[in-house]
């Protein structure tokens, strides 16, 4: 999982990927702790998977961009253009699939 601290960066980081996966959270929150925990242990068997993150309290135009109004939040980019969003903390096998 890398760390992003913009919208540009995001924009930069995932301009040719096939698919990426953005987590936005709130650290320190017990919802976006436990979401940034399970997708981390479920994404460290993954290779080739373009994963990043970005806590909310630091960077204010990732989520404003894409109109999120809570988190956690998983962000699903196919081709740059947003395909999916996925609500909340699930378990890591949920992210896996």
């Amino acid at each position: 999982m890398i760390e992003v601290n913009s919208y540009n960066e995001l924009a930069n980081a995932i301009k040719d990927k096939d698919k990426a996966y953005l987590l936005l959270y709130k650290k320190g929150s017990e919802k976006s702790d436990c979401a940034y925990h399970n997708i981390a242990s479920g994404a460290k068997d993954l290779k080739g998977l373009a994963i990043y993150y970005s806590d909310v309290n630091k960077t204010h135009d990732i989520h404003t961009r894409f109109n999120v109004t809570s988190v956690p939040v998983l962000l699903e980019f196919e081709k740059e253009r947003l395909k999916n969003l996925l609500k909340g903390c699930n378990d890591a096998t949920y992210y896996k699939a």
